[in-house]
């Protein structure tokens, strides 16, 4: 069982920003037990979202999220992360679900058809930010024919259903596919916490955060 461990409820600590820009691996925390739930209005369920392992992968820690319909207990798709000032915010690898449903047999709104059943790797990682950023910053990367374009849109509020005083960096990661993987979407990410809400290409609603819990690493 997680406990919480409450940094800021009113803002969320520093803005992790200096001259150069901000701090963006600041803003997408994955060491120790965490876990996110969120909310769409679109939807009848919650998505609970934590890292479930952590390796090394070319000296990038690599931190798996599981992304899971919290109310039936079943898993949507994972994402392996990276985040460090060494490297800024990477994605490694994603893998999605075959059973991309909820409970009533109606797509969970992730927005996307992209490869089911397998693990799909990213070697080098899809790279999404520099290690420091400033609004306008546009970061393009290329995998087994396919591009990605990360765009850090705006530094904006980004208020969810736990705490409405946040301040977040907005990140919209597009591809050319024609069935996008589940990173690509927009996203609105915290210092200190992590995605405040995120919305998957296709998704008519975000999904907004609603409770967050943290213990920190031994």
């Amino acid at each position: 069982m997680f406990s919480l461990t409450l940094l800021a409820l009113t803002g969320c600590g520093t803005t992790a920003y200096t001259y150069s820009g901000y701090w963006t691996a600041d803003h997408f925390p994955l060491g120790g037990e965490r876990a996110w739930q969120y909310q769409n209005e679109g939807e009848d369920f919650l998505m609970r979202v934590e890292n479930i392992s952590s390796e090394s992968i070319d000296g990038d820690t690599v931190v798996t999220l599981n992304y899971t319909n919290e109310t039936s207990n079943t898993l949507m798709y994972s994402i392996k992360w990276s985040a460090d000032k060494g490297s800024a915010v990477q994605i490694h690898g994603y893998y999605l679900a075959e059973a991309a449903t909820d409970d009533g047999g109606e797509d969970t709104g992730m927005g996307t058809d992209a490869v089911v059943g397998d693990w799909v790797s990213f070697s080098p990682p899809i790279k999404l930010t520099e290690r420091q950023g400033s609004p306008g910053d546009v970061v393009e990367s290329t995998d087994d024919g396919v591009n990605y374009v990360s765009t850090f849109d705006a530094y904006e509020s980004c208020p969810n259903l736990w705490t409405q005083d946040w301040e977040c960096m907005k990140m919209i990661i597009e591809s050319d596919e024609s069935s996008p993987a589940p990173f690509v979407g927009t996203w609105h990410w915290a210092t200190e916490y992590g995605t405040s809400l995120f919305q998957p290409a296709g998704a008519e609603f975000p999904w907004r955060l609603t409770s967050y819990d943290w213990v920190p690493a031994d």
